[in-house]
């Protein structure tokens, strides 16, 4: 019998308040500092499933896609959820 575990099990949400300092020069939150956010919650995440047997590393991001800037002062929340393949 094969162990799995449920995927409502490997999901983390962080939320956080985006501040002036990670803006770009347009006065948006700069979109590199919105992706490191989301890789380091997905690090997390991964790591949290394995119960820190061992490091996860990143092999691929396959794209990022900016539906809407991220106003200064806003709430962004990230959500992970981690799948094996």
């Amino acid at each position: 019998m094969q162990q799995y575990t449920p995927i409502p099990e490997t999901h983390l949400e962080k939320s956080m308040l985006m501040h002036v300092q990670d803006k770009n020069l347009s006065g948006k939150v700069f979109g590199g500092f919105v992706m490191r956010e989301a890789a380091e919650l997905g690090w997390v995440t991964a790591f949290s499933y394995d119960c820190g047997k061992s490091y996860p590393e990143f092999v691929h991001i396959d794209d990022v896609l900016f539906l809407n800037p991220v106003e200064v002062g806003s709430i962004a929340t990230f959500e992970c959820i981690t799948i094996l393949f």
